[in-house]
């Protein structure tokens, strides 16, 4: 997972230094570019360009391992403050208390901003997982969480996710990945998911403000309309009832302790298995 992120970000330098090249240089100007440091006191180009082979080369053996057990990606995007966090976590729980999944791990990928002080993953995600940390609510030995930063990466996810998602299903891990609060949130979670979860609240605002949020409009995404509790839940259900069917619309109260809505939402994201 270390390799993942570090040839995500040896990745991103490289992208940085090919935005800055002209494409009239010689190649001898081109060459000169590359055998300089990429970041101070750091490798050069040329350096970088081979690491970030190599870890790729290591990562594409695992595309020939033949899976151990079919696996499932979920993802949950929404805006910040939605109650994403507390919603996985609730999950994670039904996951563990579910006699079908007995034999199947969890994997959690909690992308986060960066902070701007030590550069890693500001860590709000796994603060708010008050379930899928204890032992007493799940079985340490079957689930994995890694807090991941953006480190700027846009779309409420990580450069790094794709390949941390392929090394956890060759681990036989089911994975959840959350993402950053974002604005109206883009469909990009939706290419690393088997599944995808938009998270909205009852204060999104009118029938204009909903038409701006772009996964309402992609096939198969599970709706939900959280803190549905709140005041101005009964009108934006009725906005949502007319843009998505009920079969995608889910009304939770995730910080209800064994809410109906998460209820239904768990039983609709893990049917099929056996």
């Amino acid at each position: 997972m270390n390799l993942a992120e570090e040839k995500a970000r040896l990745d991103t330098l490289l992208d940085q230094k090919k935005a800055e090249l002209d494409i009239t240089l010689k190649p001898k100007q081109v060459h000169r570019l590359l055998n300089e440091p990429l970041e101070e006191n750091g490798p050069t180009g040329q350096k970088v360009l081979e690491q970030s082979k190599y870890y790729a080369a290591c990562l594409a053996k695992l595309d020939d391992l033949p899976a151990k057990t079919p696996t499932t990606v979920y993802g949950i995007t929404g805006r910040g403050g939605s109650g994403k966090s507390t919603l996985l976590d609730e999950l994670t729980l039904r996951f563990f208390h579910d006699k079908r999944m007995k034999n199947r791990k969890v994997s959690i990928l909690a992308v986060d901003p960066t902070s701007s002080r030590s550069g890693g993953a500001l860590l709000a995600d796994r603060i708010a997982y008050m379930y899928a940390t204890d032992k007493t609510w799940v079985n340490t030995g079957r689930i994995f969480i890694r807090s991941v930063a953006s480190r700027g990466y846009g779309g409420g996810i990580a450069r790094a996710l794709p390949d941390m998602v392929k090394i956890l299903k060759a681990a036989g891990y089911d994975v959840f990945i959350e993402s950053y609060g974002t604005g109206q949130p883009d469909t990009g979670i939706t290419g690393l998911t088997d599944k995808s979860i938009i998270v909205i609240t009852p204060d999104i605002g009118g029938a204009a403000q909903i038409a701006k949020e772009e996964m309402l409009g992609v096939p198969k995404v599970y709706i939900v309309l959280n803190k549905n509790e709140l005041r101005g839940a009964k009108h934006v259900t009725s906005l949502l009832q007319g843009k998505v069917s009920n079969d995608r619309l889910f009304l939770t109260t995730a910080i209800q302790h064994n809410n109906s809505g998460v209820d239904r939402l768990y039983q609709s994201l893990t049917e099929g298995h056996a």
